[in-house]
């Protein structure tokens, strides 16, 4: 009997204690609030969570969105391209050139003597024509300036008296033979040595007779001699290229006026080939290397100037040098 009534104090004890348990456990779940609600709200507000809202966001576990990819480039972090690659233009004297990658690299041309042009499609840095400000003879009578670019002589410049190549700037006017035509030398018969590098370029041709060309255009250094005649002559005159340096194309003419090209009574410059004993440079026929006149002239003074030209032509150049003006005369009866 008092094994029975131990068992069931025991379990007395034991019910209590679980009473107890239960309703403070109810209680505390009447006074809190539901923890699954508490959680949704403060998600909410800080995910700003939107079920409408399609593929996934925030706090969203759902399927992925398998909507339509994008195919387009895939970005690698590189700028896009800035040009078409082999393009190139010139700004300036600054060659600019499209790379491989669309880049632009540009070139001053100016470092490397040389400027920007554009020619079959592309820009190239091309060697200076010039140096930028230096001057040049352009002919006998022409000086040029080059332009800032070294591109072209572009500040052209006539000269009335004649360009120095050396200098390569224009002539001073000399004082010439003709404000003093006592001081003239007179032409003797036979053969005169002349060198017409020593000489100033005072005179020049105009066209008549086989003189074709204006000696304003090409005129190089000349002399002048007194012609003094006592009866009327028949008068042979011959200039020719005595220089071994040098080639010169000569030209021979006779004045009555000195120094007056519209008193100019005739005019030489090209030898027949099979005339001159001259051969080399007989070029199509004709010897540029050798002048010469035969005139019927009357008694009085005249004045005879041999002359040369001064160009470039077909790889040869022609300048002043040693010449030999050999004249014959032979007075007519009345």
């Amino acid at each position: 009997m008092s094994g029975v009534r131990g068992a069931t104090f025991v379990a007395a004890v034991w019910m209590a204690l679980c009473l107890t348990a239960c309703g403070r456990s109810a209680v505390v779940a009447e006074t809190a609030e539901p923890a699954g609600e508490q959680g949704a709200d403060e998600d909410a507000e800080l995910f700003d969570f939107d079920p409408d809202r399609p593929g996934p966001q925030p706090g969203n576990n759902g399927p992925a969105n398998n909507g339509p990819a994008n195919n387009g480039p895939a970005n690698n972090g590189d700028p896009p391209p800035l040009c078409e690659p082999g393009e190139s233009r010139c700004d300036g004297d600054i060659q600019v050139v499209c790379t491989t990658g669309g880049r632009l690299q540009e070139t001053f041309c100016q470092n490397d003597g040389a400027f920007c042009e554009v020619g079959r499609g592309s820009a190239r840095c091309r060697e200076w024509v010039c140096d930028p400000g230096s001057s040049r003879c352009l002919d006998a009578r022409t000086v040029g300036v080059c332009n800032e670019r070294g591109s072209e002589f572009a500040f052209v410049s006539p000269c009335d008296n004649g360009c120095d190549p050396q200098a390569a700037e224009c002539r001073e006017a000399p004082a010439g033979q003709c404000e003093d035509e006592d001081a003239i030398a007179v032409l003797e018969p036979g053969a005169t040595q002349v060198d017409l590098c020593a000489t100033e370029d005072r005179q020049f041709n105009v066209q008549s007779g086989d003189c074709g060309a204006d000696g304003r255009r090409f005129a190089g250094r000349d002399a002048t001699f007194r012609l003094v005649l006592d009866a009327p002559s028949l008068v042979n005159l011959d200039l020719r290229d005595a220089d071994e340096q040098v080639a010169i194309d000569t030209v021979l003419y006779v004045q009555s006026t000195c120094g007056a090209v519209d008193s100019q009574i005739a005019c030489h410059d090209d030898l027949e080939c099979e005339q001159s004993d001259i051969e080399q440079g007989c070029d199509g026929g004709r010897q540029v290397r050798h002048s010469r006149l035969e005139l019927r002239l009357d008694a009085g003074e005249y004045f005879v100037v041999a002359d040369q030209y001064t160009y470039d032509r077909r790889g040869s150049s022609f300048a002043c040098g040693d010449v030999t003006l050999t004249l014959g005369v032979r007075e007519l009866d009345d």
